[in-house]
């Protein structure tokens, strides 16, 4: 299925024309390491940058820098619903910025705001249900999130399976693919599966333009397994994929679990997970140890120690595996569309 056939005499979305992008590639959000670079060099290319959570004023100076690059071109901002402050809202409701993406959760009254500011909103979701309640409340869009993809994971089932679960349920819905694109034929199944557009993380992840660690980047090169675990859960204790490091090694069971006392400790740090923006997180990192598994969930970026990557959450999808060098953002979007 293609956007723009017809189905039952109506047409079918077109994301390039419901997110005014010349191609179908969206680039996913990523903590902390999708910034000015990355987005612009995204949207310059004709697909969609995506801005990533970053405390409240950098974010804000981020919005600002990616305005002034991107003179008629599109990008958009991801707030991740479990830790944003409301500062994030209004920062994009008083931006240019004219997509917004939502993931992990569900907020009426944000929705509402960025919907009643003229911005189209996108929400990743990770099960047929979550996608049918998003759309009923005024989602312009989905994000199907797999299973296999990088970062947190919000459902439970591979991409393959909820994308035609999702497209079935929602025929005249702007649907998009998650969690495993990395390459024309991930991308060309993921159409033919039923998605609009095609979203990838990992892949422009491992860019020149993402804001990760050299170190990090080479480590996703290396890879070639990924686990997922709740270890580095405090502020968020929600299922998310890594590539193994140190602390996974020493704390994590074989099938990814953290040890059991933690899981009051996560729990209770998800009551202080809104004032995460208001904090130092590099001075957070340079605390971490392998001594005692209490970690963010911050990744690894060049502002921080390279000796941190074994204490951190290193984000990767399933596919980091065949990933086996660093590609330009332009060329991603090129072969992905």
């Amino acid at each position: 299925m293609v956007s723009g056939e017809n189905l039952g005499g109506l047409p079918l979305p077109d994301a390039r024309d419901l997110l005014s992008i010349e191609k179908p590639v969206l680039q996913g959000a990523m903590g902390a390491v999708a910034r000015h670079d990355l987005v612009t060099a995204v949207s310059k290319a004709g697909g969609l940058g995506t801005l990533s959570y970053l405390p409240v004023n950098a974010f804000v100076q981020e919005l600002r820098r990616i305005e002034q690059s991107l003179a008629g071109k599109t990008f958009a901002a991801n707030l991740l619903l479990p830790i944003i402050e409301k500062g994030h809202v209004e920062a994009c409701i008083a931006s240019r910025v004219p997509i917004v993406t939502l993931f992990f959760g569900f907020d009426r009254k944000i929705l509402a705001a960025l919907k009643g500011a003229g911005k189209i909103v996108l929400f990743q979701v990770g099960s047929v249900e979550e996608a049918r309640m998003v759309i009923a409340h005024g989602a312009d869009g989905v994000i199907v999130q797999g299973h296999e993809a990088g970062g947190h994971v919000r459902g439970a089932l591979r991409l393959a399976d909820l994308l035609a679960q999702v497209r079935d349920a929602l025929p005249r819905a702007l649907v998009c693919a998650a969690g495993g694109i990395h390459d024309r034929a991930s991308a060309s199944q993921a159409r033919l599966l039923g998605a609009d557009a095609v979203v990838s993380g990992t892949r422009f992840l491992a860019s020149p333009e993402a804001a990760a660690h050299p170190a990090y980047k080479h480590r996703l090169i290396e890879a070639k397994e990924t686990i997922v675990t709740n270890l580095f859960g405090m502020g968020w204790r929600d299922p998310h994929r890594v590539v193994r490091n140190a602390a996974t090694d020493k704390w994590c069971s074989k099938a990814g679990m953290e040890p059991s006392w933690l899981y009051p400790i996560h729990a209770a740090s998800g009551i202080t997970a809104k004032l995460s923006g208001r904090v130092n997180v590099q001075v957070l990192v340079e605390r971490q140890s392998l001594r005692l598994p209490l970690y963010t969930p911050s990744s690894l970026t060049p502002e921080m120690r390279e000796d941190r990557l074994e204490v951190v959450a290193l984000y990767a999808g399933e596919c980091v595996e065949r990933i086996i060098s660093l590609q330009p953002a332009a060329s991603t979007v090129a072969e992905l569309s």
